[in-house]
Formats: structure tokens, C-alpha cells, sequence
């Protein structure tokens, strides 16, 4: 179980990461590689609909004119107006287009490679973004199952996750700090709303002041415990390095 717990903070580290040098070296998300993605693979297409997209991001309408339009003003297509409907598009890619895409997606495959073998064996240097992605989707369903069944987020879970794996029962935030490479704001989010559910107990240590302790309340102890297990169960992290290795 310790095993299974390690490869999903490995996992969730990695994910972080792979969004952070996205944003930082080309501006954009995972849901925008997704879709630069889906397009590079499809090279014998020139036309796509928005419905193509849906499918492969699985996002609310809303969200995808946002991802459509951002990638649109960046000039990886055209977009033009269905004559039949209107109120429809279609995404045109060009030549053009398709160059510019396979560059980047060239040029972050290097990126990744560079950046994500350290944090993990698994990764397969021809196939960084394969892997990048299957991880994000991973680590979005345990979001979903999460947030439907405790109403906490991802990075929630994972603090408590973390904090549960210690021997003592109890982290510093510089140990969190660490382990997942946030800043201390996105730190103290999530710790200050697990403390508001009555999940942590937020202290400052008896030697130093400076040092903050962060740990499970004894009575969610056993809450917690379960909720991590059926996580795990329901993600089947058991078998996941070996089905995320099978991108390789």
C-alpha cells in the first residue's frame, strides 16, 4: 500500500510540473496540448468540429470556446462559420498550420524529456506527451471521485494523503513545500480549508515558532485512512505504473 501511495504522489508531482512548464515556456495548459495533440496525430484531417474536441478534452462548453479561441488567436487554425448552422464551427487546419504544430510539439517533447525523467522511470523518451497526458487524466479522475464523494479537491487529498504517510502523523509546511513544489499560497489554501473541515489541526512547533505543524485530527484518523483506500481502490494505483508504463 506504502508502494502504491508513493507512485501516486510521484504521479501527482509529475502532473504539476508538466503544467507548470507549459504555462512558464509556451503559455498555454494541458488542455491546450491536448487539442495540439489530438490535431499532430491527425495529420491527414484538415477539418475539425468542436465536437472533436469535446470528446478529447471532456470539458463544459463554456471551458472549450475558451481552449477553441485561445489556440485560434495563436494562429494554429482558422476557425469559420458552418453555412448550414451558424451557431456551429469548424476548425480549418491548414499547412500552415500543421508545420507549426508539429514544431511544438517537437519542441515540448523535448522539453519533458529533459524535465520528467528524473521524476519518473516510467517515462519513455518518444513518448513524453503521451505520458504527460495519461497521467493528467489519472490525476483528474481522482479529482471527479474525490470532490463527488468528500467534496475536497485534488490537491487537498494529496496534503492529507502526505501528512497520513508520516510516521508521526504530522508535517511541516516546508516538508509539503518539498514534497509537491507549490508556493506557500497554493500551500495555505488547501490547508487552511482542510482545517476549516475540521480534517487538520494547524500548530506551531514547541522548539521554534517559525516552524509550522501541520496534522490529522485523531477522531478523522480513521475517515481519512478509508478515504485514501478507496481512492486507491477505485483509481486501481496497484496496476497504474504498469498501465502508464504500456504508453511507452
Amino acid at each position: 500500500m506504502i508502494e502504491h501511495k508513493n507512485e501516486l504522489l510521484k504521479f501527482n508531482y509529475l502532473n504539476f510540473q508538466v503544467k507548470k512548464i507549459l504555462k512558464k515556456n509556451y503559455a498555454l495548459n494541458i488542455y491546450h496540448l491536448k487539442i495540439l495533440k489530438f490535431i499532430n496525430d491527425n495529420q491527414k484531417k484538415k477539418k475539425f468540429t468542436a465536437l472533436d474536441f469535446k470528446e478529447v478534452l471532456r470539458i463544459n462548453q463554456t471551458m472549450l470556446t475558451h481552449v477553441i479561441s485561445y489556440l485560434h488567436d495563436l494562429n494554429y487554425y482558422k476557425k469559420e462559420r458552418l453555412k448550414q448552422d451558424e451557431r456551429k464551427i469548424i476548425i480549418i487546419v491548414e499547412t500552415r498550420h500543421k508545420m507549426k504544430i508539429s514544431q511544438l510539439i517537437n519542441q515540448i517533447e523535448l522539453d519533458f524529456k529533459s524535465n520528467l525523467n528524473d521524476i519518473s522511470t516510467h517515462v519513455n523518451s518518444n513518448y513524453c506527451i503521451d505520458y504527460a497526458i495519461e497521467v493528467n487524466s489519472m490525476i483528474s479522475e481522482i479529482h471527479h471521485n474525490i470532490h463527488h464523494q468528500y467534496r475536497i479537491n485534488v490537491d487537498q487529498f494529496m496534503i492529507l494523503l502526505f501528512i497520513q504517510m508520516s510516521q508521526n502523523g504530522c508535517r511541516t509546511l516546508k516538508d509539503i513545500k518539498q514534497q509537491f513544489g507549490w508556493d506557500l499560497v497554493k500551500i495555505n489554501k488547501s490547508i487552511k480549508a482542510l482545517v476549516q473541515l475540521n480534517y487538520l489541526d494547524k500548530d506551531r512547533a514547541d522548539t521554534d515558532e517559525r516552524i509550522v505543524l501541520v496534522s490529522i485530527k485523531p477522531y478523522k484518523e480513521k475517515m481519512i485512512k478509508l478515504m485514501i483506500e478507496n481512492i486507491l481502490k477505485a483509481q486501481n494505483i496497484k496496476n497504474g505504473a504498469q498501465n502508464l508504463a504500456m504508453v511507452e
